[in-house]
Order: C-alpha cells, then structure tokens, then sequence
C-alpha cells in the first residue's frame, strides 16, 4: 500500500479531525487505534506556512508519527475531514480542502 498524503491549512480552524471510514461499513476503519482519527488535538506537526500535512500507510513515515493514521493493507477507507468552528477562508470559499495525493 503505498503512502498518500492530505494536506490541511491549520489556520483555518480552531478544530480539525480527519478520520479514516471503512468502505464497507461507513464505520471508522479499525487500524489499531482506540480512535481511529487524528485531530488537532492531538498536536500534529505543522508546516512553516502553518499547513499541517497527514500520512495514511501501514507504518508511520519516518519523522511522522505525529501526523500519521495508520491505514490498513486490503481494506477499503474513505477520509472524512471534519472542521469545527471554520474561519472566513472557509465560507468565502478562498481556501479549498486539497485532495489526498499519493507519495512515495
């Protein structure tokens, strides 16, 4: 499974979660965690531009750990961007959430 990235500009929000549901349940996908997220909560790296970029893989990126969710190898997810009390770059529609990409 090859690692895919999702970037997310953290000024944006005061509260962000990206949960990973399971394609076949709706459910979130059971990777090992008690939740299967990662929140702004839980104090993810940032970027220098203040964007914070998430890891979806079967193994943390090196250098990650913070910012990883933990994907499960033949099992069908979708990710589910959750923003609780979005900022004006959200409604007048300046920033648009960026697509999950692939990298290797």
């Amino acid at each position: 499974m090859a690692m895919v990235k999702c970037m997310a500009v953290g000024t944006l929000v005061a509260i962000a979660t990206l949960v990973p549901l399971s394609a076949h349940t709706g459910s979130g996908l059971e990777n090992g965690r008690p939740l299967p997220s990662i929140s702004t909560f839980d104090k993810p790296a940032t970027n220098l531009d203040g964007s914070t970029d998430f890891y979806f893989s079967p193994t943390a990126p090196k250098g990650f750990k913070k910012n990883w969710i933990p994907a499960v190898p033949g099992k069908a997810w979708f990710a589910w961007f959750r923003l609780y009390a979005p900022l004006e770059p959200y409604f007048d529609k300046t920033w648009p959430l960026p697509d999950i990409e692939k990298v290797e």
